[in-house]
């Protein structure tokens, strides 16, 4: 997640801007941030200044990227409540599925190869499949679940 601020103090004596961007990664907290803005007093032209750090020691990304390789059964109706299984890879605990931008429910990660959930209500159509792990590396299955 990456979250902007900026202010602006600007009166007789002094002018002053100030901005922010934090990024935020789950499961990490703060990962980077850079800080930048400018001070201008009377009869002086504007200078710049500008600081930037990173916080990687508060934890970094130490696992690949999940690998989702398959969905199955890969159909199911569009009422939604079949129970499903996910294999791949480097599924960490804490996943998240979705189908197509449908949250899906009963989410167990049994294994790093291997997740459990149940569908939920859809529509009829073939849509992607995707896993995030916690620290929010994503897998995308194209076109592995059918709502009939």
């Amino acid at each position: 997640m990456k979250v902007d601020s900026s202010f602006v103090v600007n009166d007789a004596s002094i002018a002053f801007s100030s901005a922010k961007t934090d990024w935020y990664a789950l499961g990490l907290g703060m990962v980077k941030s850079i800080h930048y803005g400018g001070v201008v007093l009377p009869g002086e032209l504007p200078h710049e200044i500008v600081e930037t750090w990173d916080l990687t020691g508060h934890g970094t990304l130490s696992s690949p990227p999940p690998q989702l390789l398959s969905i199955s059964p890969s159909a199911g109706p569009v009422a939604g409540g079949t129970e499903v299984t996910l294999t791949g890879n480097f599924f960490s605990f804490g996943a998240q599925v979705t189908i197509w931008q449908l949250a899906v429910t009963s989410v167990t990660v049994e294994s790093p190869t291997v997740i459990k959930a149940v569908t939920p209500p859809g529509f009829s159509a073939t849509l992607d499949v995707t896993v995030v792990n916690a620290d929010c590396q994503v897998s995308i299955l194209e076109d592995a679940f059918t709502f009939q």
